[in-house]
């Protein structure tokens, strides 16, 4: 065989070179089909994920608050991280925290249920009052508003414990008495001795008055254990938290 047997002709290089371009032509058409139908589905996704992102469907329809009684509910809406409308999905439960300034708030947690944002308030719990202030069981003196009136008359009247550290000590043992003997106290006023600043007399709704300090205070749980021990001649109760018991004598 010759050297130049092997040598491609001039139209075998043609018809090569028409082959390459036709297959060229081939991919670049397969790869426009890919890129247009990927860019459809892409704008066909995102249009209806905006569409779903703007319905009502992710989008938080009202705000329920309850367990407010010492709050006002429309001052803790105004306070919330999220609003009528907002999205769902960018005000979660468990990464979105509510803060609201109000000394009668303990804590403020919320769920969804229908879109519906259901917002559960805990309030420090009132034990006594003022002419002009409630003492909630954080120590803490909160403005008496009229419509608290008819919702806490049965309160005890408070006189003394003004000073920050007395108030928050008077709260600490209240709150560990039970709700029947809060609601037979209807007066607690400070009685300070040369010993104890802390010293009060607790006046019943009967009118029986008991002398006691922060840490007796607890005794009167057992307020009806004591009750017979009042007569006519000793008419105050006296109670010693170093024996946890109750005397009775005469009222000075």
């Amino acid at each position: 065989m010759s050297p130049t047997s092997n040598i491609p002709t001039v139209k075998e290089i043609s018809s090569h070179i028409k082959a390459n371009r036709k297959k060229a032509r081939l991919r670049f058409i397969r790869k426009l089909i890919v890129f247009l139908v990927s860019s459809m589905l892409i704008l066909l996704i995102g249009f209806g994920l905006y569409t779903l992102d703007q319905s009502s469907l992710f989008r938080i329809q009202n705000i329920i608050i309850s367990d407010v009684r010492l709050s006002n509910s429309q001052t803790i809406q105004n306070q919330l991280p999220f609003s009528k409308g907002d999205r769902l999905w960018l005000n979660l439960p468990w990464f979105t925290k509510i803060q609201v300034n109000d000394d009668a708030i303990e804590s403020i947690s919320f769920v969804y249920n229908q879109n519906n944002a259901f917002i559960s308030v805990v309030e420090h719990k009132p034990l006594a009052k003022t002419a002009d202030a409630l003492l909630l069981s954080n120590g803490v003196f909160y403005p008496l508003k009229p419509e608290h009136s008819s919702l806490f008359y049965y309160l005890p009247q408070l006189e003394g414990f003004s000073e920050g550290e007395l108030s928050v000590k008077l709260a600490s043992s209240l709150i560990g008495l039970e709700d029947f003997v809060l609601n037979l106290m209807a007066n607690v006023r400070q009685n300070p001795s040369t010993y104890d600043e802390a010293m009060m007399i607790v006046t019943l709704d009967n009118g029986l008055n008991i002398h006691t300090d922060l840490r007796s205070l607890i005794l009167l749980n057992q307020l009806p254990l004591f009750i017979d021990l009042i007569d006519e001649n000793n008419d105050c109760l006296y109670l010693d938290s170093v024996t946890s018991t109750a005397r009775a004598a005469p009222c000075p």
